[in-house]
C-alpha cells in the first residue's frame, strides 16, 4: 500500500507539474495573443482617424454654402417721370392779355331804316359783360353809340349799333369801334361809310 501510495502522489505531482507547465505557456501563449490584439486594435486606431479628426477634416456644408441667393430679376427701369412735350394742334387766336381785337364785319347806310348799322366782334377774348362802342367822325362831327357785348363759342359778339340818320349829315364817314370790359381793350381799324 505504501507503494500504491507513493506512485498516485507521484502521478499527481508530475501532474501538477505539467499542469503548471502548462499553464505558464498557455499564459505566454495567450499574452502574445492578447498583445497581438491590443497592438491590432491600437494600430486600427492609429491608422483610422477619430470621429472628431474625420468632422474636423470634412468639408463642412453649411447653409450659406449650400443655399442660393436668390437674385431678383431685373426690372425695366422707367427712370424719372417724363412731361409730355406740347403738341402743335389748332386754336384759337388769343389776344395778348389786357388787350381785345376789335373786327368789323358791317358799316353801311340802310336806306329802309334811314341809319348807318355797324356790327363787330371782339376776337381773341369769350366774356360777358363788356361794352362795345361805334364811333362815326365826319370832319369836327363825331357821333358814338354803345351796345352790350356777349361772349359765344369762340368770340365775344357786339349788339347791332345804329347811328339813324337824324343825326348825319350826307358824307363820306369813318366808323371805329372800340370795346371795354374789365379784362380787355381794343379798338378796331378805321372803315368807312358813305351817308347820301
Amino acid at each position: 500500500m505504501t507503494l500504491v501510495s507513493v506512485l498516485v502522489l507521484a502521478v499527481v505531482a508530475a501532474a501538477v507539474l505539467l499542469g503548471r507547465g502548462d499553464a505558464p505557456g498557455t499564459a505566454a501563449a495567450a499574452g502574445p495573443a492578447t498583445s497581438t490584439a491590443t497592438t491590432t486594435a491600437t494600430a486600427t486606431a492609429a491608422e483610422q482617424p477619430s470621429a472628431a479628426a474625420a468632422t474636423s477634416t470634412a468639408p463642412r456644408t453649411t447653409a450659406a454654402t449650400t443655399s442660393s441667393t436668390v437674385v431678383p430679376a431685373a426690372t425695366a427701369s422707367l427712370g424719372p417721370t417724363e412731361i409730355p412735350t406740347a403738341v402743335a394742334t389748332d386754336r384759337p387766336d388769343t389776344a395778348a392779355p389786357g388787350s381785345a381785337d376789335v373786327v368789323i364785319t358791317y358799316a353801311g347806310w340802310d336806306a329802309g331804316t334811314a341809319s348807318v348799322e355797324v356790327n363787330a366782334f371782339v376776337s381773341g377774348v369769350i366774356e360777358d359783360g363788356g361794352t362795345c362802342t361805334a364811333t362815326l367822325t365826319l370832319g369836327s362831327t363825331t357821333r358814338t353809340v354803345t351796345a352790350p357785348a356777349a361772349g359765344d363759342a369762340t368770340t365775344t359778339g357786339c349788339a347791332p349799333m345804329i347811328v339813324t340818320g337824324d343825326q348825319l349829315s350826307a358824307g363820306d364817314w369813318q366808323a371805329v369801334v372800340s370795346y371795354t370790359s374789365a379784362t380787355a381793350e381794343g379798338r378796331s381799324p378805321v372803315t368807312g361809310v358813305s351817308v347820301p
